[in-house]
């Protein structure tokens, strides 16, 4: 059984990137470069029959709160994780909100995406679905 992330990130480096760490899987990305564009891509795979397993959205998108963004998706009716990246604090870039605080999100991932954690959150993540 094929799976479908959507990546939701305006980086198109992260697309490669996560193409990359999932080569060898049977997971295929679909990209959404804005908060809209992914509300209706969502609204789209559940209208077809097919949702995502996954979302994974850089919470640094303009447009929208997080908060927003995240009810939209609930909203549009997509039930299953959401997995959000966040940039390094080790770097000047500002940080969002903390997603956590208001229950948003599922998780919570850090740019630099590395192997080892990212894939172990995304499948960590869709085996929730499988429960």
């Amino acid at each position: 059984m094929t799976r479908t992330i959507l990546l939701v990130d305006a980086v198109l480096a992260t697309k490669s990137q996560l193409a990359g760490l999932l080569e060898h899987s049977d997971i295929q990305i679909q990209v959404a470069t804005d908060a809209q564009q992914a509300i209706a891509l969502t609204a789209q795979a559940y209208r077809i029959d097919q949702p995502f397993s996954l979302i994974m959205v850089d919470l640094n998108l303009p447009g929208l709160s997080q908060a927003d963004f995240v009810r939209s998706l609930r909203f549009a009716g997509h039930y299953a994780p959401i997995l959000a990246i966040v940039n390094d604090s080790s770097n000047n870039e500002t940080n969002v909100e903390n997603p956590f605080q208001t229950n948003d999100c599922d998780a919570i991932i850090q740019r630099p995406l590395t192997q080892k954690r990212t894939l172990c959150q995304i499948h960590d993540l869709m085996d929730l679905l499988a429960i």
